[in-house]
């Protein structure tokens, strides 16, 4: 690999990483188990999301709520989370 390239990925994957810096962080509900333990809902793939729903049991009420709004795009508005779960937002 040329430098000349190598400067070029490197100038590329820097952007990235300071475009993926200035991204707020996500509010939404994390997951609270397996392959994405910790991941917002929003970034989990939905077709993980309708995996959990169709096969996973039992699923903690108030996530599997958020998992079905998570998987139709809508969001779960902070009031509904900070009273069902107790967690702050």
């Amino acid at each position: 690999m040329s430098s000349k390239l190598m400067a070029e990925v490197f100038r590329a994957f820097d952007s990235k990483l300071q475009a993926e810096d200035r991204k707020p962080p996500s509010r939404a509900m994390r997951m609270t188990f397996g392959k994405y333990l910790g991941v917002p809902l929003d970034q989990v793939p939905r077709g993980y999301l309708r995996w959990v729903l169709a096969n996973v049991t039992p699923v903690e009420p108030t996530l599997a709520d958020a998992i079905r709004k998570a998987v139709a795009k809508e969001p779960v508005p902070d009031d509904v989370l900070v009273a069902e779960t107790g967690w702050p937002v």
